[in-house]
């Protein structure tokens, strides 16, 4: 099932958050590799593995081939990979010919099945790209230019409109500015500006190691599209 699907079946009136933990709360069975020792234990449990054994010992049965290499992984190690659907073919075999009803071979599929998370290492933005795509766009400040204060402290004062859905960090961006060529942003997380989740005024210290000519460009970015404005001071 797609993301898109399964949110579309879960109450819409649920927050990003709440939507999140509902969806990583959902799992599949994923077929896999069945022992062979299990699979040989269930078959003679319910008394077919000495019919497997007559089928492939005669020479005339269609389904000799099927029973041989049946018989051959039950001997070894190796188990039955019923993620291959060739696997399950051989136990599509068994039930054509009656040998082994549906529900059976669902038994024996189900000794190497395992049950996994739908949807791995889903994120919050994730489900906001899918429900409010709008949202889930990288918002950008007003750019603020600070002249002749090379290597100065500043003060970034960062009011943000909206609340976020979930605790996140803005980054601030600089770029500097030598002769007549700026250079390309850069930027990271700042103590002040993590965990940002409700919508009011924030601030941080930007170190002066990082305003490294006379004149630099400075920017707040949000990985939510709520307004951002950012006013800068010198420290």
């Amino acid at each position: 099932m797609s993301l898109e699907t399964a949110i579309a079946e879960l109450e819409s009136g649920q927050s990003h958050q709440e939507m999140l933990t509902a969806l990583r709360a959902r799992t599949v069975t994923v077929n896999g590799l069945a022992q062979s020792g299990r699979v040989l234990a269930y078959l003679a449990s319910i008394s077919k593995l000495g019919a497997i054994k007559a089928i492939a010992a005669d020479e005339t049965s269609p389904f000799r081939d099927a029973a041989e290499a049946t018989m051959i992984t039950l001997q070894t190690r190796e188990g039955f990979d019923f993620s291959i659907p060739e696997t399950v073919g051989l136990l599509n075999a068994y039930v054509a010919v009656g040998l082994l009803t549906e529900e059976q071979a669902a038994v024996v599929i189900a000794i190497g099945a395992t049950t996994e998370p739908e949807f791995p290492n889903l994120t919050v933005n994730q489900v906001v790209a899918i429900r409010e795509p709008a949202l889930a766009v990288t918002a950008e400040s007003n750019v603020v230019t600070v002249l002749n204060e090379k290597g100065r402290n500043k003060l970034l004062i960062v009011t943000l409109s909206g609340a976020l859905p979930e605790a996140t960090s803005l980054q601030y961006q600089v770029r500097c500015k030598f002769g007549e060529v700026w250079t390309a942003w850069q930027g990271s997380t700042v103590i002040g500006l993590t965990n940002v989740q409700d919508a009011g005024v924030y601030s941080a210290k930007l170190p002066g190691e990082f305003i490294k000519s006379d004149e630099v460009q400075i920017k707040i970015t949000s990985p939510y599209n709520q307004p951002i404005s950012l006013l800068v001071e010198p420290v």
